[in-house]
């Protein structure tokens, strides 16, 4: 059997969500319909991809490269790709890294590779050119981004986890005294300082968290996210309350996210990528969203990065008052006990 390879994906999960992954699962169904598939990406991403392909993880060594994997929009990307800031000025290319990784995991397959398809690349595709970064002209000829690829391209499935993947959730639930048939209500305290004026107070996800439990006294808040971009961790985890945030497998956050995911019945917090990936994996969201950027994206939740049109309530302003953040949290749960 030929194998085809794709990757290693470098880029931050938004464009890893809603271009890459959904390309995979297309031609894997179509042109590598008979080829074994290999998929190197971040550690704790399988999530995103079939489950009967051969997923290997990028080796320490690059994951503890501190570059912005993450909001790259903004951060440092040149034609050539992402750099890793090394000081206020000072930046140095990541690509001569990602050929290394590239490299190691050529001879590491140890298996005659058909084609490796790498995204930072440009590579064609029914006649259309693919991957690699493009200019959109709109701050300068210094600004790129990853070239995405377009929905017509990619075939769309709710992201589901395995059975590995619940194992790993219920560890951590019976590991802080929970019964793992508890259903969930997910928050995503987005705590980190660009655009913090995004970010929830504490008081807010206390009182949310105490509402809940008040009317809904089944549901159990589970608090998720990376411990460095989330408000809520600590001591500031509400008792009674499951720590998604602080977890012992921190190499298997988003596979433990989603399988979180999977059995909550919506999940809730100020506009984040994380929100996106609740809607790939079929989960209702709660969530506000600043007027600015509402008025320029005004279907980016509830459409744009919500293709199975998951019902979503999206609260648009830049000071959303609580009282209407906790009516749409009773709404979403009331909605999920009728479906």
């Amino acid at each position: 059997m030929k194998t085809v390879v794709f990757g290693p994906w470098i880029g931050e999960l938004g464009w890893e969500l809603t271009s890459w992954q959904g390309w995979i699962r297309n031609v894997c169904k179509n042109e590598y319909a008979d080829h074994k598939v290999v998929i190197i990406g971040f550690s704790g991403r399988e999530c995103l991809y079939p489950s009967d392909v051969t997923y290997i993880s990028h080796p320490e060594w690059f994951q503890n490269i501190e570059y912005s994997n993450r909001a790259y929009a903004s951060d440092f990307w040149t034609k050539d790709g992402p750099r890793i800031k090394k000081s206020k000025y000072v930046y140095e290319p990541l690509r001569p890294h990602a050929k290394r990784l590239l490299s190691n995991m050529s001879r590491q397959l140890n298996v005659p590779v058909e084609e490796f398809i790498v995204p930072w690349k440009p590579f064609v595709y029914q006649g259309k050119t693919f991957g690699g970064v493009t200019n959109n002209n709109r701050r300068s000829a210094a600004f790129h981004i990853p070239k995405p690829i377009p929905r017509r391209f990619q075939s769309l499935e709710e992201i589901t986890p395995t059975e590995a993947h619940l194992s790993l959730l219920y560890k951590e639930m019976q590991g802080q005294g929970f019964d793992i048939d508890r259903k969930l209500v997910l928050f995503f305290p987005r705590g980190r300082r660009r655009d913090r004026a995004r970010n929830w107070t504490v008081k807010y996800y206390h009182k949310l968290h105490k509402s809940l439990s008040q009317k809904f006294p089944d549901y159990l808040a589970a608090f998720a996210g990376s411990s460095e971009g989330s408000i809520i961790k600590g001591d500031l985890v509400p008792k009674g309350c499951l720590n998604l945030v602080e977890i012992n497998r921190t190499d298997q956050m988003l596979n433990i996210h989603v399988a979180a995911m999977s059995r909550s019945a919506v999940a809730i917090g100020p506009a984040s990528g994380i929100l996106h990936v609740a809607s790939y994996a079929g989960l209702p969201i709660v969530t506000t969203v600043g007027s600015k950027t509402h008025k320029k994206y005004p279907n980016r939740f509830t459409r744009d990065c919500n293709p199975f049109r998951i019902p979503s309530i999206v609260l648009p302003g830049d000071d959303v008052p609580l009282g209407h953040i906790r009516s749409a949290m009773y709404e979403a749960i009331q909605n999920a006990d009728r479906n």
